[in-house]
C-alpha cells in the first residue's frame, strides 16, 4: 500500500508539474501568434509611417482580456503606437530580442520583430496578465489532491479487507510448490477452498501437475513421433554432434542438393559453408561464434551464405538449437534457402527509395510552386493595396509605379500559370505534337533574330554557322521553337557581357543535335542531371535572374516527346546544353 501510495503521490506531483508547464506554454503560444499576426498586420501601416492604420490594429486586443499592455516599435526601437487596457501598468522596457519571452509573477511579456524581406522595420510588444492561467493551475492543484486522498483512503480499504483472504491460500500453494521441486512429487495437489482468482491459481497449479504426470508417460513414444516429424519437415533440418554432422531429413538433401544422405552424414559441418562469408570472416570462425551463442542461450538465429554440395552458394537462414539427448550435447540446425527473399526484399526496398523519392520530389515541387505562386500575389495585393488606400493623395506618378508593379507581378504570376500548364499537359501526355518536315537551320535562325536586341543591349554575339545545311526533320516547329528559345534565353541570362553564344548543329544519319554554348560559370557537376527538374535551378545561377523555374523541365518533356534526349555539360568556356532528336521522328 506504501509502494502504491507513494507512486500516486509521485503522480499526482508530475501531472500538477505537467499540467502546469502545458498551460504556460499553450499561453506563450498564444501570445506569440497574436504578436506574429499584428507584425505581420502592420507591415504596410510601418512601411508609410501609418500611425493611425497600427493604433486600429491594436485595438482589437480589447477582446482580449488577458491584454495589459501592446506598443508597436518602428525600426529605430521607437514607440510608434500602443494599447494600454485601464489601469495597467507596463512591467519592463520592451525593447529586447526578437522571440524573447519573459515570465513573471503575474505578467507574460512577449518581443517580436516585424520583418520585410528579411529586414527588420520594427518590433511588437505585448504584456499579458497571468491571473487566470494562475487559477487555472490552483484548480488543477485541488482537484488532483483531492484524488490522491481519496484514492489512498480507498487503497487502505481494500487492502486490509482482501490480505486476509488472499495470503492464506498463497502460502499453501507456495509450500507445495517447494516440495515438488525438492522432491519431484508430481503427485502432490492443493486442495481449492474457494472459487475466486486464488481458485482459479489452484485449479491452474493442480492441472499443470496432472499434465507433467501426463507427459512423463507419453515420453517413451515421443521420440518415435519426433522423428517422423523430422523426416516429414518440409525444411531442411540437420544434426550435428561437436563438429560432424550425424543426421539429416529428406528436406536438408534436397536444400544441399544431395541424393543420398552419405553426402551429408559424417561431414564435417564447414563442407556447407564457403571459405568466406560477405565480411571477409573466414566460415569456420563464423561458426565457431554461432555455436558458442547457442551453447550459452540455447538458441540461435542467423542468416549467412551456404554452400551445395556441388559447389553452388545461397543465402540461408539458420536456426540452431541446443538439445541434450542421454547425456550428449546435440545441435539442431534447421535451413532456409532465402535467397528469393532476399532478392524480393531487395526490389521491395528499391521501389520504397523509388517511392520515397517521388514523393519528396512531389512535396518539393509543392513547397516551390507555393512560393512562385505567392511571391507574384503578394507584389499585386500590396502595391493594389497601397494604391487603394493612396489613390486620393498619391501623385499620378507614385500611381503608376504601383501599376507598373501591379503589372510586372502579374505577367510573372502569368508566365508561371502558362509554364505550369505546359509542363502539366506535357506530364500528362495531354499534348498533341504536330510533326511536319522543318529545316531546323531555319528555325535556328528565325529564333536568333528574336534575341538581337537583347543580345546588342549586352554587346552579347551569338554565332549560328548555318553553311552546314542539315536534312529536314520531322518535328512539332512551335514546341522545339520553344526549346531553343528557352536555351539560348538562359545562355543570355547567366553569359557575361562582350562575350560570345555559339548555337552549333550536327546530323548524321539517325540522329540531328543541337547545342547552345554560353560562357557562364558552368554548373556543378553533381547537378547536371537534377537542372532539368521542375523549379530547380544550379546553386550557381541562382541568384534571381529571373524565370519560373520551369523552362528547363518543359524543354525536357518536348524532347521526350520526340523520343530525343537533352543533357548538360561543362566545357572550358562555360554550359553547353545539347539536345538530340532522331531525323525520323513522326
Amino acid at each position: 500500500m506504501s509502494i502504491s501510495a507513494f507512486a500516486l503521490i509521485m503522480t499526482c506531483i508530475s501531472f500538477i508539474i505537467y499540467e502546469r508547464q502545458k498551460l504556460r506554454q499553450n499561453l506563450l503560444s498564444e501570445i506569440q501568434l497574436l504578436a506574429q499576426i499584428i507584425g505581420s498586420n502592420c507591415e504596410a501601416a510601418l512601411m508609410f509611417n501609418e500611425r493611425v492604420g497600427v493604433e486600429e490594429i491594436l485595438s482589437v486586443l480589447e477582446a482580449e482580456p488577458s491584454i495589459e499592455f501592446a506598443s508597436v516599435f518602428d525600426k529605430n526601437d521607437k514607440e510608434f503606437a500602443t494599447y494600454k487596457r485601464n489601469n495597467t501598468q507596463q512591467m519592463t522596457s520592451p525593447i529586447i530580442e526578437n522571440g524573447h519571452y519573459k515570465f513573471t509573477n503575474n505578467t507574460l511579456l512577449v518581443v517580436n520583430d516585424i520583418s520585410v524581406n528579411e529586414k527588420v522595420i520594427g518590433k511588437v510588444f505585448i504584456q499579458a496578465n497571468l491571473s487566470q492561467l494562475h487559477s487555472l493551475i490552483k484548480r488543477v492543484c485541488i482537484n488532483a489532491v483531492i484524488a490522491l486522498i481519496g484514492t489512498v483512503f480507498l487503497l487502505y480499504l481494500i487492502s486490509s479487507r482482501l490480505q486476509r483472504i488472499i495470503t492464506e491460500p498463497i502460502l499453501e500453494l507456495a509450500n507445495t510448490a517447494k516440495r515438488v521441486s525438492t522432491h519431484r512429487d508430481y503427485s502432490l495437489e492443493v486442495t481449492n477452498k474457494s472459487n475466486d482468482e486464488i481458485g482459479f491459481l489452484i485449479n491452474a497449479f493442480n492441472d499443470m501437475l496432472a499434465q507433467i504426470r501426463n507427459r512423463q508417460a507419453a515420453l517413451t513414444s515421443s521420440e518415435e513421433k519426433y522423428r517422423t516429424l523430422f523426416n516429414a519437415s518440409g525444411e531442411a533440418v540437420l544434426l550435428a554432434e561437436d563438429q560432424k554432422i550425424i543426421d539429416c531429413n529428406l528436406s536438408a538433401l534436397t536444400t544441399f542438393g544431395c541424393i543420398d544422405r552419405s553426402e551429408l552424414i559424417g561431414k564435417n559441418v564447414s563442407a556447407i559453408y564457403p571459405e568466406k562469408q560477405p565480411d571477409g570472416s573466414t566460415s569456420q570462425e563464423f561458426i565457431n561464434k554461432q555455436i558458442s551463442l547457442t551453447m550459452k542461450r540455447g538458441t540461435s538465429k542467423f542468416v549467412c551464405i551456404q554452400r551445395k554440395i556441388s559447389g553452388v552458394e545461397f543465402s540461408g537462414e539458420v536456426s540452431l538449437t541446443k538439445m541434450e539427448v542421454n547425456n550428449r550435447i546435440i545441435r539442431q540446425a534447421i535451413v532456409r534457402d532465402i535467397s528469393d527473399k532476399i532478392r524480393a526484399d531487395e526490389e521491395l526496398k528499391q521501389g520504397m527509395i523509388a517511392a520515397e523519392n517521388a514523393n519528396n520530389a512531389k512535396s518539393e515541387f509543392l513547397a516551390n510552386m507555393s512560393h512562385e505562386l505567392r511571391t507574384p500575389l503578394h507584389g499585386i495585393l500590396s502595391f493594389s493595396s497601397f494604391g487603394l488606400k493612396h489613390y486620393d493623395a498619391a501623385s499620378p506618378e507614385k500611381l503608376l509605379k504601383y501599376f507598373q508593379r501591379i503589372e510586372t507581378s502579374g505577367k510573372t504570376l502569368l508566365d508561371l500559370l502558362n509554364d505550369l500548364l505546359d509542363l502539366s499537359k506535357l506530364e500528362a501526355k495531354m499534348t498533341m505534337f504536330e510533326f511536319r518536315p522543318t529545316a531546323i537551320n531555319n528555325l535556328i535562325v528565325s529564333v536568333i533574330e528574336e534575341f538581337h536586341l537583347l543580345a546588342e543591349e549586352r554587346s552579347i554575339s551569338i554565332r549560328f554557322d548555318d553553311s552546314n545545311q542539315s536534312p529536314k526533320v520531322h518535328i512539332d516547329r512551335m514546341k522545339i521553337s520553344q526549346v531553343i528559345r528557352n536555351l539560348i534565353s538562359n545562355a543570355l541570362k547567366f553569359s557575361n557581357d562582350n562575350t560570345e553564344i555559339s548555337v552549333m548543329t550536327r546530323a548524321d544519319r539517325n540522329t540531328i543535335s543541337v547545342s547552345v554554348q554560353d560562357t557562364g560559370i558552368g554548373i556543378p557537376d553533381n547537378e547536371l542531371d537534377v537542372i532539368f527538374n521542375k523549379f530547380t535551378q544550379s546553386t550557381r545561377t541562382n541568384s534571381g535572374a529571373g524565370g519560373t523555374g520551369l523552362g528547363l523541365a518543359i524543354c525536357k518533356e518536348i524532347i521526350n516527346g520526340h523520343d530525343g534526349t537533352i543533357l548538360a555539360s561543362n566545357t572550358p568556356k562555360g554550359t553547353l546544353i545539347t539536345f538530340n532528336l532522331p531525323t525520323n521522328t513522326s
